[in-house]
């Protein structure tokens, strides 16, 4: 489908909408592109999916109930641990005072 300059002036009459003639030219130009590019993704409509999409026949399999939970306490893998905290050292350079 194409469109031309006095498509768009219709349209934008229909719509009362007013634009000056750089932006009659810029809108029609846009509306090319966009037209065009729906034309290249309609060519693509017999293009399936990889695996088919979940249905009420065959529904999508669902997560567990209850989240997963560590068998390893914090403590035990963490480097530097305190007060139920991960202790991270300050960037190089900085030094540690002490405060949050």
């Amino acid at each position: 489908m194409s469109v031309d300059r006095r498509d768009v002036e219709r349209i934008a009459t229909l719509a009362r909408l007013r634009f000056d003639d750089e932006e009659i030219d810029r809108l029609t130009s846009e509306i090319k592109e966009i037209l065009d590019h729906v034309e290249v993704l309609s060519g693509l409509a017999d293009i399936r999916p990889p695996t088919p999409a979940a249905t009420a026949a065959d529904p999508a399999p669902s997560r567990p109930s209850e989240p997963d939970t560590l068998k390893v306490d914090l403590e035990v893998i963490a480097p530097n641990f305190s007060d139920g905290f991960f202790v991270v050292p300050p960037p190089a350079g900085e030094h540690d005072d002490g405060c949050l």
